[in-house]
């Protein structure tokens, strides 16, 4: 802007992204001393130009935690699992995130303590932390004492936790672990049980009491003659191996080092069980749990012995669970002893040798890709992992869940159309079915269209029989469900193969011609139950 005697310029920044969620494809190999290796950047041809990147990875150890950490990052919801999944890691980072360069010890700082703000801002007076927002009722006693673990592990470490409110989470874990009392807390100590369902009232409190014990006897507050019982009378009926480790890493930490190899031994011998109706819970994470749990036990041999199995068919990292990416990453700390040493010459964009493990490519260097050569001495694991923007729709996909998505008009008209004017105001239906008979907790997300602004979210008593969008008909009350500026997101349970339904309202406000894209669903625990609608073009007219 100019006028007599002035000129002032003023610039915006304006966010944008790419019409459908990102996509990863991973490449993973080992190195021989002195073998070298390119990676294969066609996959970075499908992005938008500008939205990719490739991270290589090198690690000692068969696992590669910096791409884990990477994938835990990018995860994009954040119940109290979730929230402490990502964090739990970080402090740990200064082996596991930050190496070369890949963060600020200030950024994870800020990160760890973000963290634990938002875990306490959902504890409730009795010292119990909810799934989502204080006081809903949605915690079971097992994430309880995941929380715990992280906020006590947070504070040892100089994080800013205050005392009243660390003591309070651990009375509301005395309340069930030392006095078996389920009612004293908001925790959730019901089971929804049925014969699809493996889980009952009891396997939710024999691992959480189990888990309870550990963060207690970290803490000191464990009684000890307690623990022993669990040993002796508990603990060969308590099938879960993470339980069993858990309550042997508690026996070690009170001096008691005969019961504790017992219930390592006994932990050993379970990996492997499968409980459907723990969501939490997959045998990938149950064995990097007690990997990590020998080693804080210093049994070395178990170490040892554990690790080679660990690294078995590790899938990319966006098809692992937030809980085994947590798991993983505390057994790599394990099996690195806090530390890791790779050496690799690269020749091409940056000629150099460096004892770095992480090297990033933005789209023009990966256009010329340089070459890799291990000048170590022993063989290192190798993760290549091209992330970007899809340049084009993904076609619909359905593993483990069956959805649709339908338009209407307000008066119950489908809209199978894509022209809409300025003004009008449509309703979106999403429902979502799943092909197991077990309880799938879900994340739903649906990106909006440019030219739409969601006006409200529909709830259970707008539809029905009797409200004012009864044409949808039973409309399922989410756990959370969130009208953001670009997309609408939801978290629901699905109960063996019910379906569900869940709806919003918005309205065209933007003329122009933009990309629908299909809705996603996902199971939060097992990633590879998923769901995609197609997506269309659109137009918005002038009023």
């Amino acid at each position: 802007m100019t006028g007599p005697n002035f000129s002032v310029t003023h610039t915006y920044g304006i966010q944008t992204r790419s019409a459908y969620l990102p996509a990863s494809y991973v490449q993973r190999r080992t190195l021989q001393p002195g073998e070298s290796f390119t990676p294969d950047l066609a996959a970075m041809a499908s992005f938008v130009p500008g939205s990719g990147s490739t991270q290589i990875s090198f690690s000692p150890i068969p696992m590669d935690a910096a791409a884990l950490f990477e994938s835990l990052e990018q995860y994009p919801y954040g119940c109290t699992e979730q929230t402490v999944s990502r964090a739990l890691p970080l402090l740990y980072a200064d082996q596991m995130a930050a190496l070369a360069g890949r963060k600020s010890s200030s950024d994870i700082k800020n990160q760890i303590q973000g963290a634990i703000s938002t875990l306490l801002n959902r504890q409730s007076a009795d010292g119990a932390i909810g799934l989502w927002r204080v006081g809903d009722q949605e915690s079971t006693p097992w994430l309880g004492a995941y929380a715990t673990d992280f906020l006590a592990r947070a504070k040892a470490l100089g994080y800013v936790v205050p005392d009243a409110a660390l003591d309070k989470a651990y009375d509301a874990l005395e309340a069930f672990a030392v006095r078996e009392n389920t009612y004293s807390s908001e925790y959730a100590f019901d089971v929804y049980e049925s014969k699809f369902n493996t889980d009952t009232k009891k396997l939710l409190l024999d691992r959480s009491i189990a888990y309870a014990a550990y963060v207690l006897a970290r803490g000191g507050r464990m009684d000890k003659s307690r623990l022993r019982y669990l040993h002796d009378e508990r603990l060969s009926r308590i099938p879960s191996p993470l339980a069993k480790a858990q309550i042997g890493a508690a026996l070690y930490m009170i001096g008691d080092n005969a019961r504790a190899k017992s219930a390592f031994d006994q932990a050993e011998k379970a990996l492997g069980y499968v409980n459907s109706g723990d969501y939490y819970a997959t045998s990938r994470r149950d064995l990097a749990g007690v990997l990590a749990l020998a080693a804080e036990a210093k049994m070395q041999d178990r170490v040892t012995r554990l690790a080679a199995r660990v690294s078995q068919d590790l899938p990319e990292p966006d098809r692992l669970t937030t809980q085994e990416k947590a798991f993983l990453l505390l057994a790599a700390n394990a099996l690195s002893g806090g530390q890791a040493s790779v050496t690799v010459a690269v020749t091409g964009a940056a000629d150099a040798v460096t004892a770095g493990r992480v090297f990033k490519l933005n789209d023009t260097q990966a256009r010329t890709p340089p070459s890799f050569t291990n000048r170590g001495t022993g063989q290192v694991w190798v993760t290549s992992i091209a992330r970007g923007s899809p340049s084009a729709a993904p076609k619909p996909a359905f593993d483990g869940l069956t959805m649709d998505k339908q338009l209407w008009t307000p008066e119950g008209k489908a809209l199978n159309g894509s022209s809409f004017h300025q003004g009008d105001r449509i309703v979106v239906e999403i429902s979502v079915q799943a092909s197991e008979q077990r309880t799938t907790p879900l994340i739903i997300a649906d990106l909006l269209p440019a030219g739409f602004e969601i006006e409200a979210v529909l709830r259970p008593e707008d539809a029905g029989k009797t409200g004012p969008y009864a044409f949808l008909g039973e409309v399922t009350a989410p756990k959370i469900a969130e009208a953001r500026d670009d997309r609408f997101v939801a978290a629901v349970d699905l109960y063996d193969r019910k379906p569900a339904t869940v709806a919003y309202m918005v309205r065209a406000v933007t003329p122009g011609a933009f990309a629908m894209p299909g809705a996603v669903a996902q199971d939060m625990y097992r990633p590879e139950t998923f769901g995609r609608t197609a997506a269309q073009q659109i137009t918005v007219a002038k009023r």
